[in-house]
């Protein structure tokens, strides 16, 4: 059973390598053997993530019927084992097949769907690791004042300094806490939700001043499959390496978050479209020329890009160019990957 499920994982990433190669018939071919070895079997996270794929072919060779078939009983499979990350962007393929076949209204229905989906995903993730984070705090702030409490009553000077030690690393405590509160515990970084909240500020007052500045999102090409191949360790590893060639490739004044899972998100102070995209590239072109060890699978990204002065709306900026960078990505993922769309 084993080997029957590491030759459908095998078939599968052949198949999304065709894909991204521009042979959409081969590359569906691949999948459909690596489903037929899976379909019969208890894992449904394989069937869900192999009949997705097979449902996105369908969708870009516009053959919707056998598109919506797959898409349909993927997001059923991923309702039932509760993987929401999946189930989020198999909503957004659906949204997409119903904008093609002319039905608007199921189309608005699963984007937003999509959207609500994708920020519980991210939301969640977040919570649990600041969750994590509290209980950690509170247990070593308790066992610290009770430390300083016992000092408090010994008259030795010794022990009074022992006691102004202990008391400065509870605030050192205190200031780490503060700090995991904003930054991904993995990369380092600022993570979503204080990104969500500085960039807010930062696009209100450069809208103020006049300024421009520029969004850009990045999605790593195959992370799901790097894990599944090569490890979560693995994985990490790649996530920490991009972290590195982004900060080489910006300035200190730029916002770079974690967005969530291999997503990124970057605010390019006062820099226009053009100024984005030659820095996307850069990095772009920095990821794939990077070795990953014994990692044989090339580090390739996408990334869609938006900018303020193009955006005619006056409310709520940053979502916008959020949601404008959101769809160049998911053109860039459409284009076959591994590349920048700005226009």
């Amino acid at each position: 059973m084993n080997n029957q499920k590491g030759a459908a994982l095998s078939y599968r990433f052949i198949g999304l390598t065709f894909r991204d190669k521009g042979d959409l018939k081969r590359g569906l071919n691949y999948c459909l053997k690596s489903y037929n070895l899976v379909k019969d079997t208890d894992s449904k996270r394989h069937i869900m993530l192999t009949g997705h794929s097979i449902g996105e072919f369908y969708l870009k060779l516009k053959k919707y019927d056998a598109a919506l078939k797959f898409l349909q009983e993927s997001f059923k499979l991923s309702r039932e084992i509760n993987i929401k990350d999946e189930q989020y962007k198999i909503c957004r393929n659906i949204s997409m097949l119903y904008e093609h076949t002319g039905d608007f209204k199921k189309s608005l229905k699963f984007y937003k769907k999509f959207s609500s989906l994708k920020d519980q995903v991210y939301t969640t993730d977040y919570n649990d690791k600041i969750a994590n984070l509290k209980i950690e705090y509170e247990l070593e702030q308790k066992e610290k004042e009770a430390e300083i409490q016992r000092l408090k009553n010994v008259e030795l000077v010794g022990e009074i300094n022992k006691r102004k030690k202990v008391e400065k690393a509870l605030r050192k405590s205190e200031e780490r806490f503060k700090q995991l509160s904003i930054e991904d515990p993995l990369t380092g970084i600022f993570n979503r939700r204080y990104f969500l909240k500085t960039a807010d500020k930062i696009v209100k007052r450069a809208v103020k001043d006049n300024q421009n500045l520029s969004l850009v999102i990045f999605d790593l090409d195959h992370f799901k499959e790097i894990n599944d191949t090569f490890g979560h360790l693995e994985g990490d590893r790649v996530l920490k390496k991009f972290v590195e060639i982004v900060k080489q490739n910006i300035r200190p004044e730029d916002i770079f978050a974690r967005y969530g899972g291999e997503e990124f998100i970057l605010l390019l102070i006062n820099s226009d479209i053009r100024d984005a995209q030659g820095i996307a590239e850069r990095i772009r072109k920095n990821s794939e020329l990077t070795k990953l060890g014994d990692c044989s699978v090339k580090m390739t990204l996408s990334a869609g890009i938006s900018a303020l002065n193009e955006i005619k709306q006056k409310s709520e900026l940053l979502k916008v160019l959020i949601k404008i960078a959101d769809q160049k990505l998911y053109q860039a993922k459409d284009m076959g990957r591994n590349r920048v769309v700005y226009n």
